[in-house]
């Protein structure tokens, strides 16, 4: 199945850069460590040498491993804007920047063309823009949440393939 692509014209890109910048300064301290998916410096090699390392340590205890795996592929395209919002509102996001990022996120439509055939307009109430700048950085926003909810676990997620990887330790 195909997502939506996200027709930016440049000026919406410079712009959505310089939030980008401000945001991830924001951000980059409030984020997860184990939160390694579309960050600098972070890699899937990286949440998988030390899930390996800390799954032989926890066998080496006698300790039980086990990983639970969620498949997030569709992730980007369910994110509930208010909820985002009010993440984000929960994160201290000041409320002329909120107002801002609403707008963003708001009132967008989409269609489909195949050939000759053009489908009706949709209107869009939720998911990120495919190939915007921002849409990695709100996802990751999203999920940081759980690394800090679930404590008798650690986590990580893999950037490529947008898994999260839970491991359970004593």
């Amino acid at each position: 199945m195909y997502r939506p692509v996200s027709i930016l014209v440049i000026l919406d890109k410079v712009f959505e850069k310089c939030l980008e910048h401000q945001l991830i300064q924001y951000f980059n301290p409030i984020l997860s460590p184990s939160l390694s998916a579309y960050r600098r410096g972070c890699s899937c090699e990286s949440v998988l040498l030390r899930l390996i390392e800390d799954w032989r340590s926890a066998l080496d205890n006698k300790c039980v491993v086990s990983a639970v795996i969620m498949d997030l592929t569709k992730a980007f395209d369910m994110l509930p804007h208010n909820l985002l919002l009010a993440k984000l509102a929960a994160y201290g996001i000041s409320s002329s920047s909120l107002v801002l990022l609403d707008d963003y996120l708001r009132g967008r439509t989409q269609r489909v063309k195949i050939e000759d055939v053009t489908s009706g307009v949709l209107h869009i109430s939720k998911g990120v823009p495919q190939g915007s700048v921002l849409g990695p950085l709100f996802f990751n926003i999203f999920l940081n949440d759980f690394f800090y909810v679930i404590k008798r676990a650690k986590l990580g997620s893999l950037s490529k393939s947008l898994r999260l990887v839970l491991l359970r330790l004593p």
